[in-house]
């Protein structure tokens, strides 16, 4: 009997292992999404939207494919300066946003290619002529410690 007691504790032990080891496998710390300020600034008129983009990574910003979209209404401007706050988990991101006056959901242009509404970059503004690449306007979002974004708008 007592023999007949080992063997099943013994394959008890040797079934509960692997599931142990999932256990702590699975455990794995997460991140918490943080709370980051974006403070837009130069915002041309009160009408229409700010669209927002975070990518993180040169590719996803080339295809225009964000990690996270954001949209704020622009009621709450003061002084064209806007305040929009974002979670998300640590890491390196950079935001791209435009600002949809006409509330068409898309960037227009003039008959040359000239962006008819304004746009800007985290922490970068633009001069050139062509996309930025994002290292040019990337942060990185650190746990435990409080994140701020601005954003100066630009209009052609």
């Amino acid at each position: 009997m007592i023999l007949k007691m080992n063997k099943i504790a013994f394959i008890l032990y040797f079934l509960l292992i692997p599931f142990g080891i999932a256990i702590s496998i699975n455990s794995k710390k997460t991140s918490v999404p943080i709370l980051i300020s974006v403070t837009i600034k130069d915002i041309k008129t009160p009408n229409g939207q700010i669209l927002m983009g975070v990518y993180k990574d040169d590719i996803s910003f080339d295809k225009e494919l964000p990690y996270k979209k954001v949209q704020a209404f622009k009621t709450k401007i003061s002084n064209g300066i806007l305040l929009v706050e974002v979670k998300l988990e640590p890491g390196k991101y950079g935001i791209s946003l435009m600002d949809d006056e006409n509330f068409n959901g898309k960037m227009d242009y003039n008959f040359i290619g000239i962006p008819k509404e304004g746009f800007g970059f985290s922490n970068y503004y633009h001069t050139g002529l062509t996309k930025p690449k994002l290292k040019s306007f990337s942060f990185e979002v650190i746990e435990n410690k409080n994140t701020k974004v601005e954003v100066k708008m630009k209009y052609m």
